[in-house]
């Protein structure tokens, strides 16, 4: 797991945010996790992750799994972690 994530499920933790919303974020990003370095050979760090990455692999979980609503809730947690990645980083300058 990247620092960039542990940071955010630490965050999450220290934020109160329930035990589902941690849970279902921290499967989802492990996912995409797994993903991003099957296909992109490195692990994903926030600042290399474009918008042409995110509708790849949009595109590969209505492939891969076209029972699922398509990648929502993916979606919102990457989403979630992005921004909060973005946060983070102007914070630490």
């Amino acid at each position: 797991m990247t620092e960039a994530l542990s940071r955010y499920f630490f965050y999450l933790k220290e934020t109160d945010s329930s035990h589902h919303t941690v849970t279902g974020y921290r499967k989802d990003l492990q996912a995409f996790a797994r993903w991003y370095g099957e296909t992109c050979g490195e692990e994903p760090e926030p600042e290399k992750i474009t918008s042409i990455d995110l509708r790849e692999y949009q595109s590969w979980m209505r492939n891969v799994r076209p029972q699922t609503q398509h990648g929502q809730p993916q979606m919102k947690a990457l989403k979630s972690w992005l921004g909060h990645a973005r946060l983070d980083s102007t914070a630490d300058d």
